[in-house]
């Protein structure tokens, strides 16, 4: 998230990055259908926030989800899904360790496809004269 965070600063874009459920309730309530939620998760398991994310939903809020493949309650509660691969790599000093460069290569798309969109607009913008 701090990855994607730094890429969208860049362009002008705020982003803000929730770490608990007390700093989310305070921010949900300045929330508008103008913005959009981000939420990773490795498994989707998101029982700690499912009622912020509900009351997104009822407030009209856009949320997107990026999980590895699998079925799983956050991307049910999500506007919009994209998912990655994440494969093990073994359990070593009794932690199991993961790649998560899927996670990596889908939040790079996902600035790659911000920054067209905005290259676009803007030569569209161009073209009119505006």
């Amino acid at each position: 998230m701090e990855e994607l965070s730094r890429q969208f600063v860049s362009n002008n874009k705020k982003m803000y990055i929730i770490p608990a459920e007390t700093e989310f309730d305070f921010l949900l309530s300045k929330m508008t259908q103008s913005d959009l939620v981000i939420v990773i998760s490795l498994s989707g398991d998101v029982k700690n926030i499912v009622g912020q994310l509900r009351q997104l939903s009822v407030k009209s809020i856009p949320t997107l989800s990026i999980t590895s493949f699998n079925n799983n309650h956050l991307a049910t509660l999500s506007t919009y899904n994209i998912y990655y691969e994440s494969f093990e790599l073994g359990q070593h000093f009794d932690i199991e360790h993961r790649s998560l460069l899927g996670l990596f290569t889908a939040i790079d798309s996902i600035y790659r496809g911000y920054l067209e969109y905005t290259i676009r607009k803007k030569e569209m913008k161009d073209q009119r004269g505006n």
